[in-house]
């Protein structure tokens, strides 16, 4: 566990690679401060903003229609709100390497 400079704790979940961008993925950290990921749990790339489930090897696959239809409202509206989130930081990122 690794704790970042915004308090929240990274768990190593082992190397895998985006379904979507291919960038190495080795780390999550929990939006609610819970343990490590489980089989089901979503996630959200860092660099390319995609979607994810955790497979039961922790490795991660594109989310599909039926895994957010399966979802409360609630739960779905949390999770693409947090995938905004991560899409406009890297958007910033990138801004903000472009102009400077």
């Amino acid at each position: 566990v690794r704790t970042g400079a915004n308090g929240m704790n990274s768990r190593n979940t082992g190397v895998c690679r985006c379904p979507s961008c291919n960038a190495k993925l080795d780390h999550s950290t929990a939006i609610d401060q819970v343990s490590a990921p489980t089989a089901g749990d979503l996630s959200v790339c860092f660099y390319c903003a995609e979607k994810l489930v955790f497979n039961e090897d922790l490795t991660l696959r594109l989310m599909t229609p039926a895994d957010a239809r399966a979802l409360p409202k609630a739960v779905l509206l949390q999770f693409f709100d947090a995938a905004d989130q991560v899409r406009n930081h890297i958007k910033n990122k990138v801004a903000s390497n472009v102009y400077h």
